[in-house]
């Protein structure tokens, strides 16, 4: 799994992130994850702050000659305006009672904070507690987005309110391609224009606006996270990862919170069966994987025979060697059937069937 940790403060000198469960030979374009940084600082009505920065990505560790090592990756994102603040800011010495800040706002970490870290200043807590902290997030997912398209799964997204304009459409995922095109974000260029309209009459109020994004997931195979553990659930890793998002105030996953409104005939997903499904499964993969290992020979009588690290490339290897059609008189053991899943990931509850990859799942993320 997938795991990382991010430090740093708003006006600090820079933001990290370690990323760690990268397999080796990924291949890494700082390019794409500049341009996602730039993204993240585009839009139509954003604040002051994203015209000082122009974010670029450094690599510090983990990747070489632009693949990964299998070992932790270190991200760093300078904060170009540091300069303007190392007096008041400086970890060596600082003048801590300069940009001193004891007015609270509402809907912010401040007081909260101020209580549980027992601090008068209230720097202390929103350097952290800023959303300039996403922005090594957004380079850290860039790469985790690397590896997803190396296992064949795509995400994408697009605004689907802001104040109050919604679009009711439903997009196909090819249709969400050039959506970051718009200065919103949204396919739809008239809603656009009356969003930015809106957006407008709310700034002169000096007030602010909140809206909906929806993501799409396509090419996802079944079989990732787990209904054994509560901790290990997919959907609870997403909403959890989601909401840690400053701002974001709710999560809602395929249907979300309209299936309460609906009787439980209406809310069954679809569901079909395939021979191209079932070897596809991550839990064949590594069950294959599994049998391969057991049947290599060993160095030595007295020496177990070991498999090398898991990279990119090998794992890619597995999935065209599952999808290949066998023969009868195959050799390879069979991977679908539940005696043989239930070694890998827990196996499926058929024997001659594993669930399908699920063609979509969408989030709508809720921002106020």
């Amino acid at each position: 799994m997938l795991k990382w940790m991010t430090s740093g403060e708003s006006h600090g000198r820079a933001l990290t992130a370690i990323v760690e469960g990268l397999p080796s030979n990924l291949e890494v374009d700082t390019e794409e994850i500049d341009h996602y940084l730039a993204l993240r600082q585009s839009g139509y009505g954003r604040g002051a702050r994203q015209k000082i920065e122009s974010d670029r990505i450094q690599i510090l560790s983990g990747v070489r000659g632009r693949r990964t090592l299998g070992s932790p990756v270190c991200l760093l994102v300078e904060n170009r305006d540091y300069v303007n603040w190392e007096p008041y800011m400086s970890p060596y010495g600082a003048d801590v009672s300069a940009r001193r800040l004891t007015r609270v706002r509402p809907g912010h970490a401040d007081l909260t904070g101020l209580r549980k870290y027992d601090q008068t200043d209230a720097r202390n807590i929103l350097e952290r507690a800023s959303a300039r902290e996403t922005a090594v997030r957004v380079a850290a997912g860039t790469l985790a987005r690397m590896f997803l398209r190396a296992l064949g799964v795509e995400v994408t997204g697009y605004v689907r309110s802001v104040a109050g304009i919604t679009d009711e459409r439903e997009y196909t995922f090819e249709e969400l391609r050039g959506v970051q095109q718009s200065e919103l974000f949204m396919p739809d260029e008239v809603l656009c224009k009356q969003a930015k309209e809106r957006i407008d009459a709310i700034k002169e109020a000096k007030d602010t606006a909140g809206g909906i994004v929806e993501v799409r997931v396509r090419g996802l195979k079944s079989g990732f996270g787990s209904c054994m553990s509560y901790g290990e659930k997919l959907d609870g890793h997403l909403a959890g990862a989601v909401m840690g998002i400053q701002a974001i105030k709710g999560v809602e996953i395929g249907l979300g919170f309209a299936a309460a409104m609906r009787p439980g005939s209406a809310c069954r997903p679809s569901a079909s069966f395939s021979s191209a499904a079932r070897a596809a499964s991550p839990s064949s993969l590594l069950t294959a994987s599994l049998h391969r290992r057991r049947a290599a020979p060993s160095f030595s009588s007295s020496r177990r025979s070991r498999s090398r690290p898991a990279s990119v490339t090998s794992v890619a290897a597995r999935s065209a060697a599952s999808t290949a059609p066998k023969s009868p008189s195959s050799t390879q053991p069979a991977v679908w059937g539940r005696r043989s899943t239930s070694r890998a990931m827990g196996g499926w509850s058929s024997r001659t069937a594993a669930m399908p990859p699920r063609p979509q799942a969408r989030l709508n993320f809720k921002q106020m």
